[in-house]
């Protein structure tokens, strides 16, 4: 169990910083190969907790507000449960740079596909912790079948169901939604959308709640979806589920403003 009386004072980024932005560099990966992340290379990743255990990811979106699936809160929806941890790495190790707030409300969407969570005091911005970029417009284009895409998180099929102590991180191809649907045999709703992993490098069990994000041309990165479906490999075409941000932006917009 961490020291959270030991902590290291990080100066705060002068005004707000731009979204998306990555400070530390992070190694390349092949497609569909999970591997550990640099330290704090994904800053806007929130580990989230219920009952002080390690429960799902998330990712922070406004100073105040962090996004996940609805799965990753399960019904669990009494604030007091649940803190958020930002700046975080290593689980079970403390580095100095974890901030740790309670959680005030939950706010659900209507057809339970997003969970967002307010805390109870604005996050401190840095060069490890920052807000990722929503997606522009309902109608913004990702890149579909391209190699640029990154899912994150503690729990991924290397550990065979236990969770990481350090933050994993895969690079994934988005798929078209048409073909995932189709080996779905159709159920998927209008807002979820699908990532491929190749049949030599599955990337299966990725925790509930673990941000998607793909890179703009300017280089900062925008959340294209959070992870709904956590066992991935089960489907025949090794199709994994996530909720669509976009197709939640007039849900979000309207919640944190």
């Amino acid at each position: 169990m961490k020291n959270r009386s030991q902590f290291v004072v990080v100066p705060p980024l002068a005004g707000y910083p731009t979204c998306g932005s990555r400070f530390l560099a992070t190694p390349n990966l092949p497609v569909g190969n999970a591997g550990e992340a640099r330290p704090n290379s994904w800053p806007w990743q929130v580990d989230l907790l219920f009952r002080s255990s390690h429960a799902c990811s998330g990712a922070l979106i406004d100073k105040s507000w962090i996004i996940t699936s609805v799965e990753c809160v399960n019904a669990n929806e009494n604030p007091e449960d649940w803190v958020v941890r930002l700046g975080e790495h290593r689980r079970m190790v403390l580095e100095g740079y974890e901030e740790t707030i309670k959680v005030q409300e939950f706010v659900i969407d209507p057809q339970r596909h997003v969970a967002l969570l307010k805390i109870e005091r604005i996050a401190v911005l840095h060069q490890r912790v920052t807000t990722v970029c929503l997606p522009a417009s309902e109608d913004y284009e990702f890149p579909v079948n391209g190699s640029s895409c990154f899912v994150t998180g503690w729990k991924f099929n290397e550990q065979q169901g236990n969770i990481s102590d350090v933050l994993i991180q895969s690079p994934v191809q988005l798929a078209s939604r048409e073909l995932c649907n189709t080996s779905y045999q159709g159920v998927l709703s209008q807002n979820e959308g699908c990532v491929y992993s190749s049949v030599d490098n599955p990337v299966c069990s990725v925790e509930k709640g673990a941000p998607l994000v793909c890179p703009r041309a300017d280089g900062q990165f925008v959340l294209a979806g959070v992870v709904s479906n956590e066992n991935w490999c089960s489907n025949p075409g090794n199709f994994g589920v996530f909720v669509d941000i976009k197709t939640m932006l007039s849900f979000i917009r309207g919640s944190i403003m």
